[in-house]
């Protein structure tokens, strides 16, 4: 192990490019806010991803888009994220997020695919069990699917 990670070469940035981001938006939250936000410090690339369940709510969201997130982000200098919209079949998710990224990933081979995922971090480690674990999933399916160029970053929001 100590072989395959050590590495004497200087840090080589030839040929970086910025990454795409990806932010999973299942609905208008702070964590989707804090989501985007640290997106956008990481790149002028960043997509807001939804998918269209059948109890979707995103007709509410594709209208206020650009009140919600495009205006405050051309005012702040920033490019505004664009917003994805998969479709799915029944209720699922992760099946139709992740094999956007891998597609993403696969359709542009010289950068990197960075995935923010918002997490709620609660007070009580037994609060925990009141709310969806779908931040680890994802985690763990991107980890597991994505390969070397995906990269999932968690974005921690704190309540009390």
């Amino acid at each position: 192990m100590a072989r395959q990670v050590a590495d004497d070469e200087p840090l080589n940035l030839s040929g970086s490019e910025a990454p795409i981001v990806i932010v999973p938006v299942q609905s208008w939250s702070k964590l989707t806010s804090r989501g985007l936000k640290f997106a956008l410090e990481l790149s002028t690339d960043v997509r807001g991803l939804h998918i269209l369940t059948q109890d979707s709510t995103i007709t509410e969201l594709t209208g206020v888009w650009e009140d919600l997130v495009g205006g405050p982000a051309r005012a702040a200098g920033f490019p505004v994220p664009q917003l994805v919209l998969q479709k799915s079949t029944y209720r699922q998710f992760f099946a139709p997020f992740v094999d956007y990224v891998v597609e993403l990933r696969d359709r542009h081979p010289e950068r990197d695919i960075v995935v923010i995922v918002p997490d709620l971090v609660v007070g009580h480690w037994y609060h925990a069990f009141l709310h969806n674990n779908r931040g680890a999933v994802l985690r763990g399916l991107l980890r597991l699917r994505g390969g070397p160029r995906v990269v999932v970053v968690s974005t921690p929001f704190y309540v009390d």
